[in-house]
């Protein structure tokens, strides 16, 4: 039997109720996913699935769209270097327009795509400098800007929406604001960013504008 089928269970310690699961393990395309890495959700309950994985020696990866009562509403991008292509992408996050963007650890880079999965423009180079990257891993949108976790350069860096540099903070070590291969990131309803600090164990808070908070 596919897994995917829905069930429903008694509410748990949390008051939380397990509902259904969308997709099973199958190869890429339908409901089926590979490896899936990361999700964004729009507003109107669209569900994005980005998929690593391999069918075989095939290379899997793209998004799916999918609703969270299993319609298929299509996939867009594929394995490879060129504009719309990914190898290893790491994360996916939404603006306010519904255009999506992805990281790829591998290309070190990020692509833009509008609505309808049309590749955009794409940025980034292997790198330390300002606007490179180590393997960029976790993506926030905030107002008309993105923060990219920049994991293997130990710092997060400010982009506008189409890819123009434009701040960074953060800095190898184990002090107040510094990271030891961070990777994913959230934010509250104030505005301040919460980074996932993967090496030092730990879960730092910082302002909107990367000042430390705790």
């Amino acid at each position: 039997k596919a897994r995917g089928a829905n069930i429903m269970t008694t509410t748990t310690a949390f008051g939380l109720r397990y509902a259904t699961n969308v997709g099973f393990c199958a190869d890429f395309g339908g409901r089926g996913f590979q490896l899936p890495t990361s999700m964004a959700i729009r507003p109107d309950g669209v569900i994005y699935v980005l998929s690593r994985g391999k069918a075989g020696t095939l290379q899997v990866v793209g998004i799916q769209r999918v609703t969270r009562d299993h319609d298929f509403l299509g996939q867009f991008g594929s394995y490879g270097r060129e504009l719309g292509q990914m190898i290893w992408p790491t994360s996916i996050t939404l603006d306010a327009d519904d255009n999506a963007y992805v990281a790829d650890e591998s290309l070190q880079r990020i692509t833009k795509f509008d609505r309808d999965g049309n590749a955009i423009s794409m940025w980034g180079e292997q790198g330390s400098g300002e606007g490179q990257f180590d393997q960029p891993s976790g993506l926030l949108v905030q107002g008309n800007t993105i923060l990219v976790v920049d994991s293997r350069n130990n710092r997060v860096q400010r982009y506008t929406l189409d890819g123009e540099f434009i701040s960074q903070w953060g800095s190898p070590g184990t002090g107040d604001g510094e990271f030891n291969l961070p990777w994913g990131l959230g934010e509250d309803s104030s505005g301040n960013v919460y980074i996932a600090d993967w090496r030092n164990d730990r879960i730092q808070k910082f302002t909107s504008e990367g000042q430390h908070l705790e």
